[in-house]
């Protein structure tokens, strides 16, 4: 969960790396909120939760293909 909260803090900052644990940590969590929205068929709930975390999504692959060129 600390990776996470981290994450939400910088949804803003591209630069830098992030571990691998950070990033399957999030990733995890955020497929094991999603699926059970997906299953539900409620769209409004799904993309409630999903608007606010797309700019920390997108940060967090940008940080992990720095270390994934490495």
């Amino acid at each position: 969960m600390k990776w996470y909260l981290e994450v939400m803090k910088k949804y803003a900052v591209f630069n830098g790396r992030s571990t691998r644990k950070e990033f399957w940590t999030v990733q995890v969590f955020l497929w094991f909120i999603i699926f059970p929205l997906l299953a539900s068929g409620n769209i409004l709930v799904m993309l409630i939760f999903l608007v606010p975390h797309i700019s920390p999504s997108v940060s967090l692959m940008v940080k992990k293909a720095a270390w994934h060129r490495k």
